[in-house]
């Protein structure tokens, strides 16, 4: 089966409601990790004893490094539509300034605490980078939205001209018939 436009579109659709299905449990390993740093503990062990300090760690560690490890794939998945949307010419290209602002491997590893120090650590580290500095018009890059306002106008008159040409057409066919039966009742009544 060729890849159409329609396919390729929907393929495209289904692979981001997948890693939109995926938001829910960075939103639960970040609340997991969070609450590890607290003494509270979840709704479902209500009437426990408190969790050592060794489990709280435990459970910090591993909810941050699968929290880290969500994110990543979900910036890898959005960088791949990203980049469709510039091969398919619907977005500009990335220049080079947006491409540094990616993730190295160096900086993934260090987020996901295997460079040591857990990830704590690693974010305290991270360089900041403004996202902001490379994005055009509002984040539509190049793309003219008055340009796409001044062409609606275009196809409205082009339609307002057909149907003027129809009506006209109509017209002149009943104004034919109006002359033809004035011109055969004068004919008739001489």
């Amino acid at each position: 089966m060729a890849d159409t436009p329609k396919t390729r579109a929907e393929q495209r659709i289904q692979e981001l409601s997948a890693i939109n299905a995926q938001i829910p449990q960075i939103l639960i390993n970040a609340s997991s990790a969070i609450r590890a740093l607290t003494n509270s503990s979840s709704s479902s062990s209500n009437n426990t004893a408190p969790a050592s300090l060794a489990a709280h760690k435990a459970t910090f560690q591993t909810s941050t490094r699968a929290f880290f490890t969500l994110i990543t794939q979900i910036s890898a998945q959005l960088t791949d539509q990203a980049r469709a949307l510039e091969a398919a010419g619907i977005i500009p290209p990335t220049n080079a300034k947006a491409a540094s602002r990616e993730m190295t491997g160096a900086e993934a590893a260090a987020l996901l605490g295997a460079a040591g120090g857990g990830p704590a650590g690693a974010i305290a580290g991270a360089q900041v980078r403004d996202s902001e500095a490379t994005v055009t018009n509002g984040g539509l890059g190049e793309l003219d939205v008055g340009w796409l306002n001044a062409r609606a106008g275009d196809v409205g008159r082009g339609m307002e001209a057909e149907v003027l040409a129809r009506v006209r057409e109509i017209l002149e066919g009943v104004g034919g018939e109006v002359v033809r039966e004035k011109e055969d009742r004068e004919m008739g009544g001489v």
